[in-house]
Parts: C-alpha cells; structure tokens; sequence
C-alpha cells in the first residue's frame, strides 16, 4: 500500500491530512503520537481512526515515540490502547536512544525483554511492534534489527526500513532485512538533510522497490520538498508509478 505518515504535515489538522490523502488517492495512514495523536487520548484516538475509514482510508499504523528499554512497560501499555483506539496493526517504537556501537551488552538485554512484553501484550489483538530503523538507536544496521528479531522471537515483531547512509549500505540493509520489513517511510534528502522532490532520486528508488516489493511492506511517504502539499501530490504519483512498474 502507498501511505503517507502524518508527521509529514504536523501543521496541518487531522481532517485536512485526510482530504489531501483522499485527493491523492492514498492508501493508508500513519498517524503520529506527537501532534495528531497523543498518547494519552483515548477519544480522539477512536475520532481519527473513524474519521481515517469513513475517508475509505486504512490506519496502517500508529507512530509512537516510545522508547523501548527507556520508558516503562506502563508508558507503553497507554500507547498500545491508543492503537487499538486508532485499530492500528503495527505500532512503531525506537529502541532506545543511542547508536548500536554505543550500546553495551546489558542494555541490548534490557531491550530484548521489554520488546518481548511488549510483543506479548500486543499479540491478543494482533498488533505487529515495529522499530524505527534509525540512526542514533540500537536498530541502526540490518544485523543489530536481526539480532533483536531473532532474540525476541515473537511472530509479532518486525523492523521498518529507511535509507540512512545514502550509499551501497542501505540496499545491502534492505536485502537484509526482506520479509522482517513492516513498513518502508519513503523521501527523497541528501546526507546534510536537503529535501528533493522524490523524482530526483528516482533511480535508487526503482532499485529499492523492485528489491522490497514482495515483502507486502507499506510504502509510507515521510517529509516533502518545502512541506508542500503540491509536491506531495506529485511524490505520490512518482511512487504509485514506480511501485506500478511504470518508472
């Protein structure tokens, strides 16, 4: 499914995040736990999550900011009611907050038997917990998300997958990763943080989904060129194409 994850439009209300994804035709919605939908309101949860469906929009997933091993397990138990609220399948949570080399043994233990609760709690309601694959938390390379994957060894735990090095390494990351892939965030930025429309990294973007495309992940949209709604409507099209065959 082509998604969009909310966080791309923060300024922007709920009701208008869903227009702008009907008029373009998306899929499915990842709905952030920073602005659109916090943690600690339930109603409002149940409101998007109706408002997303009424629109013949699918929750895809709810984008938490839990800190697995940092916050506790109570703090994540407020974030899976939201979920169900919402009728997410897949939360998405960071594994910690620093880089995997800066990371010691005990840590990555206390990581692994949070995420089993975690993925315990979740499982009656056939909720998938999901790492954020990125810089600055354990989940950082294809091998440290397979350690935690293989450790936790819960049917209900996958990674998502994004480019971080902006070379071989993240094909080599996504080759990897295959069919423990939840969720894809898809943008187009350079490695200082400039953001391009998606069409000017067209290529990599054909190779990345020729290579994912039968792992059924969802291609969510993350962050546009100035915030634009426009480019955003022109990313989408440049996605659907390519996940079309068309590019």
């Amino acid at each position: 499914m082509i998604g969009m994850t909310s966080v791309t439009f923060r300024n922007n209300s709920v009701e208008e995040i869903i227009a702008l994804c009907k008029e373009c035709f998306i899929e499915c919605i990842e709905w952030g736990g920073d602005v659109h939908v916090p943690p600690d309101d339930i109603k409002n949860a149940e409101r998007v999550g109706e408002l997303t469906r009424n629109a013949g929009i699918r929750v895809s997933s709810y984008g938490s900011y839990f800190k697995v091993g940092v916050d506790s397990i109570k703090d994540f138990k407020r974030v899976l009611n939201i979920a169900k609220a919402l009728k997410a399948s897949v939360i998405r949570v960071w594994c910690g907050e620093k880089s995997s080399k800066s990371t010691c043994d005990e840590e990555v233990e206390r990581y692994v038997s949070c995420l089993k609760e975690m993925c315990e709690l979740s499982k009656t309601d056939n909720i998938t917990i999901a790492c954020e694959f990125h810089n600055n938390t354990y989940n950082d390379t294809a091998n440290t998300a397979l350690e935690l994957i293989n450790r936790v060894s819960c049917s209900n735990f996958k990674t998502y997958w994004q480019t971080l090095s902006y070379n071989k390494t993240d094909m080599e990351n996504l080759k990897a990763l295959n069919y423990n892939i939840a969720n894809i965030h898809v943008f187009s930025w350079n490695k200082q943080g400039r953001r391009y429309a998606l069409k000017k990294k067209l290529k990599l973007w054909q190779e990345y989904i020729q290579l994912s495309k039968p792992y059924n992940a969802n291609y969510i949209i993350e962050f546009v060129k100035k915030d634009s709604r426009k480019q955003f409507a022109k990313d989408v099209k440049t996605l659907k194409e390519l996940s079309e065959g068309k590019n």
